[in-house]
């Protein structure tokens, strides 16, 4: 008896430790995170479609060692990023992220690298080294018989078909899924880059802008909440500039909660409804182009694939575009370089200029957004060290202006000027919760700021017309063009839709969710 059991055990050692009992393990432990992780209405279709690819890994590792190997690699990249975006920010909209990811700086990337590196990362890893294990020692066994290796490949043809016809299904699975969205994130950067040939052919036509502004200076914040801003009635006097400037002040509702769509529907005629519209119109940067103002792009976001992400291609419209950024995003450095550079170019006379100038503003890693000396109070957590960014942000606003004091002619009367500031997006800003891009989104997400400074009467006009409603932020680009002459009309927009992480996704501002909201 006891022989029986010994030679038993042998046995399934021997084959346990063979290349199959070592393909089948390596195949199941490829596809563990599909059995474990998942959950939801989909976790059944999940685990069923992952019993699949295992047997079509199996049957891969029969016919090809090499195939094998490719197999396995590919599909621990895929579950290195399923396990981050699920535990991170979830599976939805996943295009969207891809998308992010394409379009950002190198240096952007490391940054996110280091602020979302974590226990799951490291789980991760540990797996994915026992899994480059099981598939070295599966390379390593002795291999199968030529009849084993026909005999798998046969196999292959009918798994293949039967994957094909349930392809419906197994867009429900990640890898599958996620090989998609990564495609389909590649194809609408491609769009951004035909938007360039059908801007140049559209924006040639002169305008007119009978205001007659000497200088116009747009500040396109980064993530400012109108909340935490003392202007709109913070208790804490974060904004004292904006405060004593008493400009014309709107509720600003943003478009989404993402850059690269919020500043489209801020500069140009795109809507929450038709985002499409921004790949085959001009910008505001060409229309005041076309007005005969010499157009400058100043950022200290940015840089790197000019003319390859939603932003920079409206950077591309200027005639001049100057980037801030260095290669470590960390250490981007302060909004105050872009004080200093508008101050090269802006000229002390009568020419027609206007300037885009895009902030850092109060973009996560808050701490690093601000110099030690501007700190309005300890940065002790992250409410607080938000709250400085604000407060550091009023101060770049003021000495902007001051800059344009200095050099406007007509500057006495205020009419040779315009000067507007908006955020992009809000942000949610507590200490256990805080950023933006979140699924669905949350209302700090699209509270901003929206200010004009204009001594002309039809800043008087426009904040008549907005009767103390909310405007969403497509609106913005008509309001410039009303303020300046181009159209006797701003076209407000009191839409409450907004989008939420991509354009596919547009939700009622109404409907969302606090970040704060009691349970």
């Amino acid at each position: 008896m006891i022989g029986f059991w010994r030679r038993s055990f042998e046995g399934l050692s021997r084959a346990a430790t063979s290349r199959a009992g070592f393909l089948v393990l390596s195949s199941l432990w490829l596809f563990v995170p599909y059995f474990i992780l998942n959950s939801g209405q989909h976790r059944l279709l999940v685990r069923g479609m992952a019993v699949l690819f295992v047997l079509l890994a199996v049957l891969l590792g029969m016919a090809s060692r090499g195939i094998y190997v490719l197999f396995g690699l590919a599909i621990l990249l895929l579950n290195a990023v399923y396990v981050h975006l699920k535990y991170h920010w979830g599976l939805e909209l996943s295009e969207s992220r891809f998308e992010a990811a394409f379009s950002g700086e190198f240096s952007e990337t490391l940054e996110y690298c280091r602020i979302y590196f974590g226990s799951p990362e490291i789980v991760f890893f540990l797996y994915g080294i026992a899994a480059l294990y099981l598939i070295y020692r599966t390379c390593r066994s002795p291999g199968f018989s030529r009849r084993a290796r026909i005999v798998a490949g046969l196999l292959l043809l009918p798994l293949l078909a039967l994957l094909f016809f349930v392809r419906g299904p197994a867009m429900h699975f990640p890898p599958v899924f996620l090989v998609k969205d990564v495609f389909e994130a590649k194809s609408r950067l491609g769009q951004i880059a035909e938007r360039a040939a059908i801007v140049r052919a559209v924006q040639s036509q002169p305008r007119a802008c009978p205001e007659g502004y000497e200088k116009i200076v747009i500040v396109i914040g980064e993530s400012a909440l109108r909340d935490r801003m003392s202007l709109y009635g913070y208790p804490l006097e974060t904004t004292p500039f904006l405060d004593s400037l008493r400009p014309y002040r709107f509720d600003g509702l943003a478009g989404a909660n993402q850059t690269r769509y919020a500043v489209p529907l801020l500069l140009t005629h795109a809507s929450v409804g038709d985002f499409q519209e921004f790949f085959s119109t001009p910008s505001l940067v060409s229309e005041l182009k076309a007005c005969g103002y010499e157009t400058w792009w100043i950022s200290n976001q940015g840089g790197p694939g000019i003319g390859e992400t939603y932003v920079e291609s409206i950077a591309d419209e200027a005639d001049h575009q100057r980037f801030m950024s260095s290669l470590d995003y960390v250490r981007i450095g302060y909004d105050g370089k872009i004080v200093d550079t508008l101050g090269r170019y802006l000229t002390g006379d009568t020419r027609k200029q206007a300037f885009f100038l895009h902030l850092r503003g109060s973009h996560f890693d808050y701490q690093e957004r601000y110099p030690s000396d501007f700190a309005l109070k300890p940065g002790v957590d992250v409410v607080s060290q938000y709250d400085n960014t604000i407060y550091y942000t009023d101060h770049i606003l003021s000495e902007i202006f001051g800059r344009l004091d200095s050099a406007t002619v007509n500057m006495s009367d205020g009419r040779g000027l315009l000067f507007a500031y908006a955020s992009d997006h809000g942000e949610v800003v507590s200490d256990t919760l805080h950023g933006h891009g979140f699924f669905p989104g949350f209302k700090e997400e699209y509270r901003i700021p929206m200010i004009f400074w204009t001594r002309r009467p039809r800043g008087d006009s426009l904040q008549a017309g907005a009767e103390g409603r909310t405007v969403n932020e497509e609106s913005f680009a008509g309001m410039i063009e009303y303020l300046t002459g181009m159209k006797d009309h701003p076209d407000l927009s009191f839409s409450s839709e907004v989008i939420s992480l991509a354009p596919e996704n547009i939700q009622d501002y109404n409907r969302l969710k606090s970040a704060f909201s009691q349970p």
